[in-house]
């Protein structure tokens, strides 16, 4: 008898004890699930920001803000934890299952987009930064055969003082040696239009347009793909923020639920 009594009560405190830890197990999923919804949120800003600042300028790369919230991974872990799992069902029943299936579908949705815009964006940029650096290589090397052109007898003089007042224009206005707009605006159109194609009857001169429109080329490539890059960021937002309105739909209830019932523990 004294032996049934002790087991009943040491089952009754077990129990008690595994229910005070579910509760802890269902708060903390709340508080790390509310945190999730703020980092979810969070990456939509920063990616709408940088969406907008690629279409005000594309020519340059605008890198996208991370977030260091760590949450979506803690997410992740918990709701493939069986003890968080048969928490939530001992305390919603099997009915309730496939909203805590949906949360963790949209959790895994998120982690794969945001390391698929990472991936994305690093390898644009890398890319970015190679063009760039041919363009400026180039770009120099053109500048140095254009000066040449001022030491031989080719051009009228009217073109020579043309070729000095296009650099002295440039050596006196440059600000940012790296400043790709106006190396194009200021050196590359400006000896295309006002002496390379006015000077198409000369060889060296053929040879020097077919340079320049390759640099050309290169600059217009160059938003291009800053554009293209900037169109998939937007299809991941498009598919995040649809993501985002099924994992609140889902996850506001269990938020709702656990703050009503008490105030969020930590495990």
């Amino acid at each position: 008898m004294i032996f049934y009594l002790t087991l009943k009560a040491d089952r009754k405190k077990a129990n008690k004890e595994e229910n005070e830890q579910n509760i802890r197990r269902l708060d903390y999923l709340s508080n790390v699930t509310t945190a999730t919804k703020n980092q979810a949120e969070s990456f939509i800003t920063n990616l709408e920001k940088s969406i907008a600042d690629f279409e005000t300028d594309n020519l340059n790369f605008h890198l996208l803000t991370k977030n260091p919230n760590s949450s979506l991974n803690r997410l992740s872990e918990i709701l493939n934890n069986e003890n968080y799992f048969l928490a939530y069902f001992k305390k919603y029943g099997k009915k309730n299952l496939k909203k805590y299936n949906n949360i963790s579908l949209q959790v895994d949705f998120f982690v794969e987009q945001e390391k698929q815009i990472w991936e994305m964006t690093q390898i644009a940029q890398t890319f970015d930064y190679n063009r760039k650096q041919s363009f400026v290589r180039t770009v120099n090397d053109l500048m140095n055969r254009t000066a040449g052109l001022l030491q031989i007898n080719l051009l009228e003089p009217k073109y020579l003082t043309e070729i000095n007042r296009i650099f002295k224009y440039f050596y006196d206005n440059v600000g940012d040696m790296s400043d790709l707009n106006f190396h194009y605006t200021c050196f590359i159109r400006p000896i295309m239009e006002n002496v390379l194609i006015k000077n198409v009857d000369k060889p060296i001169i053929i040879e020097l347009i077919s340079e320049f429109k390759n640099v050309s080329n290169l600059f217009n490539e160059i938003k291009d793909q800053n554009k293209n890059h900037n169109k998939s960021q937007k299809e991941i937002l498009e598919r995040y923020n649809e993501s985002l309105g099924f994992f609140k739909r889902d996850a506001d209830e269990l938020i709702e639920e656990r703050t009503k019932e008490g105030k969020p523990k930590t495990e």
